[in-house]
């Protein structure tokens, strides 16, 4: 199956993916991240692009989301801290489950659409 090049790839957009460790990702910094699941444990990971020269190992096949960067802060996106973590893992786990219930033509352009302009939550 063909997949979208490097340079068609939006920064901060959800892709439907053939990668080692997940299938639905995140492209941002050059690479795509996903959650993976493994020995029971669920964390955020990253894996290079097909036609990166480091032996990527994720093929992104279809934007499934606009881009988020707008509705989320920029510290939301550093997977360097606890913070971004778990935002990112949230955002991930969301988007997968959405994916294994709908046609993801149904609802990605308003799966994330009650996030906020500043990326704050709302209270219940």
């Amino acid at each position: 199956m063909s997949h979208l090049k490097k340079e068609e790839l939006e920064d901060f957009c959800l892709y439907k993916c053939e990668a080692r460790n997940f299938s639905i990702g995140i492209w941002f910094n050059g690479k795509m991240h996903g959650l993976r699941r493994k020995f029971g444990d669920e964390y955020v990971d990253t894996e290079y692009h097909w036609d990166d020269e480091n032996y990527g190992t994720c093929r992104p096949l279809k934007k499934i989301s606009s881009s988020l960067k707008e509705r989320l802060h920029p510290s939301m996106f550093d997977v360097s801290n606890w913070r971004g973590q778990s935002v990112l893992h949230d955002v991930l786990f969301t988007a997968e489950a959405i994916s294994e219930v709908f046609n993801e033509d149904d609802w990605r352009d308003h799966v994330f659409d009650d996030v906020p302009e500043d990326g704050t939550c709302k209270e219940a």
